[in-house]
């Protein structure tokens, strides 16, 4: 099998290392087209991979064609793509906003994967939500469903959702670090320094989730589990229930998804 990489930034490299971290391929399997020089000797000189400069060179003989460059160069990517590639590989696009259609429009016919990964790819802890267009069979997923497991969780969902998955998952970590600093900044209210603060809340931001992980249980049940009558946990728990933390996270990710529609409707006039 050979992969491909059109775009050699951060979040390829990031799907390259789960890749090559987690056994699914040798270095020798992967290539990444890349345009920046600097780039390409990184990238070939910390993975072991083949690097090269044009997509021609890259995709001739692709089994899996990885779609890693900036959404707004993707359509002449697209078209460079699909003069040369042949015709039973895989296009996994990660780019941003752009739709399966608009994917597959250079194309006779491609059997084209749209994915929304997050930032936590770069530590192999990726939200990965792909959806397939029609041509997309039964052993292409388990593929696909392969790959992206070697760099986080995956989920297959309805092309529909995409713009709330965006809001959800794919700019959560932003919203995530946000809350992780509120919680940080009412530690140092309380007297804690500012290191000592952060730790505190980071370290519980990250067993809070391995315990909802681990456990399979809902965050409702772990409130439960830690609030006794007339405790600690109850009187905080008594500000936040009264405030309007919920509806402000609601219109957090809605602006988010609602931004994400306005830019995919806006690619497609």
């Amino acid at each position: 099998m050979k992969i491909v990489f059109l775009g050699g930034g951060k979040m390829a490299e990031a799907i390259v290392a789960g890749l090559l971290g987690d056994g699914v391929c040798e270095a020798k399997q992967v290539m990444v087209c890349e345009i920046v020089e600097e780039r390409r000797a990184y990238l070939a000189a910390t993975y072991g991979v083949e690097v090269v400069d044009t997509v021609a060179e890259a995709v001739r003989e692709a089994d899996v064609v990885f779609l890693a460059v900036k959404p707004q160069v993707l359509g002449s990517v697209l078209v460079e793509t699909a003069a040369v590639v042949p015709p039973q590989a895989l296009l996994i696009s990660i780019a941003a906003g752009k739709s399966l259609d608009q994917i597959a429009a250079s194309f006779d016919t491609v059997k084209a994967v749209r994915v929304m990964p997050n930032l936590a790819a770069s530590v192999g802890a990726s939200m990965n939500v792909y959806c397939c267009n029609a041509q997309v069979q039964a052993q292409d997923r388990e593929l696909v469903v392969r790959l992206l497991a070697a760099f986080g969780e995956v989920e297959e969902a309805d092309e529909s959702l995409f713009d709330a998955v965006t809001g959800v998952s794919g700019s959560g970590p932003a919203f995530v670090a946000y809350l992780l600093g509120a919680l940080a900044d009412a530690g140092v209210a309380q007297g804690l320094s500012e290191g000592q603060a952060y730790t505190l809340a980071l370290q519980t931001f990250l067993g809070t989730a391995q315990v909802l992980q681990a456990q399979g249980g809902t965050p409702q049940a772990l409130i439960d589990s830690v609030s006794s009558p007339n405790g600690t946990t109850v009187a905080g728990m008594q500000v936040l229930a009264a405030s309007d933390v919920r509806a402000v996270l609601a219109q957090t990710v809605a602006a988010a998804a609602q931004r994400s529609q306005a830019l995919r409707e806006s690619a497609e006039a």
